[in-house]
């Protein structure tokens, strides 16, 4: 899904004093801030690679 909805990671995750550039996440947990959780990095040559139409039509939005 693409919705461009500004996230963080979740405190309990041990990537979360981290700044990944890019993550896969199955876990979203809305409370007064949206959080991610249950996720794993992931380098943007295997998505492009691998979905090479997508990368073409959008861009990957980078956090802050």
């Amino acid at each position: 899904m693409d919705s461009k909805q500004k996230v963080q990671i979740h405190p309990s995750s041990v990537m979360f004093k981290g700044k990944p550039e890019l993550v896969l996440f199955t876990e979203l947990i809305a409370t007064q801030k949206s959080y991610i959780r249950t996720l794993s990095l992931v380098d943007a040559s295997w998505l492009q690679e691998a979905q090479p139409a997508y990368f073409r039509q959008h861009r990957i939005i980078q956090g802050s």
